[in-house]
């Protein structure tokens, strides 16, 4: 393979900046999680911050950068766990086992309605460059596709988030 080939071949990736924890940095720094008002909007400086860097490390290097709404999976709690370690005062997720909330997305124990919740993320889903989803968690399944239409087409329509889904309720 010419190197011509292999070059144009990278030339159509870039490299993926993503967030883990933002609510909790925002209850180390500020001492008031991300659905606060000042949690909130440090987490926009935060993200307008890093999306600027991201541009400009493009200006300046010729690579193609996004910033992604990081879902964190297992990095989420190894994360947690080396920092819990380290410093055993930092505040995580979790009360038996440490983790991060994904991305800048509120708190699992978040007690946001629908509403609520699709407001608070509409500023900050939208800051994002790369992979987003906004998951609309549902106290409950919805059996009629019509009433589901209807929750997509107001969310679609009063939000500005670039990917949402309706997320049925889970029961073990």
């Amino acid at each position: 393979v010419s190197g011509n080939i292999v070059g144009w071949y990278w030339a159509n990736h870039f490299s993926t900046i993503g967030i883990i924890g933002m609510n909790e940095a925002c209850l180390n720094l500020l001492g008031k999680d991300i659905t606060s008002q000042e949690g909130r909007e440090f987490s926009i400086r935060v993200l307008k911050f890093i999306r600027d860097k991201l541009y400009n490390f493009q200006e300046e290097t010729g690579n193609f950068y996004n910033l992604e709404a990081t879902p964190g999976e297992g990095a989420s709690y190894r994360l947690a766990k080396i920092d819990k370690e380290r410093f055993n005062h930092i505040i995580t997720a979790g009360k038996n086992e440490p983790y991060y909330t994904n991305s800048s997305q509120l708190p699992v124990d978040s007690d946001e309605d629908l509403y609520g919740a699709l407001t608070h993320q509409n500023e900050l889903q939208t800051l994002y460059t790369g992979g987003t989803v906004f998951h609309c968690y549902l106290g409950e399944s919805i059996d009629d596709p019509l009433i589901a239409r209807r929750l997509v087409m107001k969310v679609a329509h009063n939000f500005r988030l670039p990917y949402f889904n309706l997320t049925d309720p889970i029961y073990f």
